[in-house]
């Protein structure tokens, strides 16, 4: 999320709505949240198994 963030503001982008959308329609910030998200994926998944 920091990455996004960082990404969003070195554009020029403060508002966190603007922010969202720039995520959506921006093809590295929405890598950025994919690998966030498979990780956090994989991650709750193996927390699920030890529980």
């Amino acid at each position: 999320m920091v990455k996004l963030v960082l990404l969003a503001y070195s554009y020029g982008i403060f508002s966190s709505r603007k922010i969202e959308r720039f995520a959506r329609e921006n093809k590295p910030a929405s890598w950025l949240i994919s690998v966030k998200m498979a990780w956090l994926t994989m991650y709750l998944l193996l927390m699920g198994q030890r529980f």
